[in-house]
């Protein structure tokens, strides 16, 4: 069972999104990449430049590099996509505890009823 944030669209109300919080695999695996096809568009590039220029001045830790990249994006990724989401259209509902997204919301649109 995870917890699930529940963000309802301020333009369009009846869209609702549940995103957990934690670690993620993907983001952990992609890194960047995850985070660009996530809108995070911003933060994806600026980090590609500062592992790039990080490896041509020392080449010899690249791995680390990499690695601890890996490692942020897969405990603070979500944080900042869900940050992201607050910051444009999005306001907080509630916290929801359930075993996948799906749940979360059916859950939560029970709830208000």
């Amino acid at each position: 069972m995870e917890s699930f944030f529940i963000l309802r669209n301020i333009s369009d109300p009846k869209k609702i999104m549940a995103e957990n919080n934690g670690f993620n695999k993907f983001a952990f695996f992609l890194g960047p990449v995850w985070g660009i096809f996530r809108g995070l568009w911003f933060e994806g590039l600026i980090w590609f430049w500062l592992i790039n220029f990080a490896i041509y001045i020392a080449p010899q830790f690249s791995f680390l590099f990499i690695l601890t990249s890996s490692i942020f994006w897969g405990f603070f990724g979500k944080d900042i996509y869900i940050q992201k989401l607050l910051d444009s259209d999005y306001i907080p509902e509630d916290i929801v505890v359930s075993n996948s997204s799906q749940k979360a919301i059916l859950i939560f649109s029970s709830k208000k009823k």
